[in-house]
């Protein structure tokens, strides 16, 4: 309604200021006239003069309206650029709405194609991880096995025999493999302990079967011979110091509670030779 009224307002506007500004003969009134002579020539009651005042008022006439009409015109355009133009806004107003929520889902769902991306990636690291792992399983209990074959075929020979140490040398390859793959490994570490001990590094068997006391998840029985072996390698070490002795009267005390079996061994053990005279010792293997 608004722009209605605007429109006749201007349109009335614009024939007032027609009429009166830019034609005054036509509105009826006259404009001044200082020519004296022009004067008398007008009142002069002459026919074609009139005839020539009717044809210019109705000249100015048309003019008027044509003028008014280019002005209705005009303002029409106006008025409907004016409504294309809020149109146009409007549209855009839409389109930029639009525009953000779209921005907002693809924001969303790139961080949940982000978030699924992460996950599978973790997943595929552990998937991985596992892999690693069950291969190294693989390796260690491979390279367990081929030790223990290469030591029985070592058994079937003499002490001396040249075939016998080719036998514990592989075995003994094979157990570092073993438990460079594995360090907490308990098997391979009781295994090259014993190989190491045979070999004069009692020390390092020591460390190894020890180790493998604190830190490896061993079958019952393996934790009973492990602590039959510790207690041997401790009494091949007494001599150095009374603490070992000690150590190996305790570890041979838990191999005996652990499995009767070790307390019958113990009794001609010669690794037990430096506490065959021990009461501890004694009391222990009757």
């Amino acid at each position: 309604m608004g722009g209605k009224t605007l429109l006749v307002c201007s349109f009335a506007f614009l024939v007032l200021v027609t009429q009166y500004v830019c034609f005054p003969q036509a509105s009826g009134v006259s404009a001044p006239v200082d020519n004296p002579e022009l004067v008398s020539a007008l009142e002069q009651p002459d026919q074609e003069f009139d005839q020539a005042n009717r044809t210019t008022t109705s000249t100015n006439s048309i003019m008027t309206w044509l003028v008014a009409l280019v002005s209705v015109m005009v303002l029409g355009m106006m008025s409907l650029l004016g409504f294309a133009l809020r149109y146009v806004q409007g549209i855009a107003k839409e389109v930029r709405e639009t525009a953000r929520e779209a921005m907002k889902e693809a924001a969303e769902h790139v961080e949940r194609i982000t978030i699924g991306a992460h996950k599978a990636s973790d997943e595929a690291d552990a998937s991985l991880n596992r892999v690693r792992r069950l291969e190294a399983d693989v390796k260690k209990t491979y390279w367990i096995i081929k030790a223990n074959a290469w030591i029985g075929e070592a058994a079937l020979f003499e002490e001396d025999h040249p075939l016998r140490t080719l036998y514990y040398g592989l075995a003994e390859e094979a157990l570092s493999d073993a438990v460079e793959l594995d360090p907490s490994d308990g098997t391979a570490c009781i295994w090259k302990a014993w190989l190491r001990k045979r070999h004069g590094f009692i020390e390092e068997a020591l460390r190894l079967v020890e180790g493998a006391i604190q830190n490896s998840d061993l079958h019952p029985h393996e934790v009973a011979r492990a602590y039959y072996n510790a207690a041997c390698y401790c009494a091949l070490l007494s001599d150095q110091s009374s603490a070992k002795a000690g150590r190996a009267i305790d570890h041979l005390k838990i191999a005996i509670e652990k499995h009767e079996i070790f307390r019958v061994l113990a009794r001609t053990d010669e690794d037990f030779a430096s506490l065959r005279d021990s009461q501890a010792f004694q009391d222990l293997i009757n």
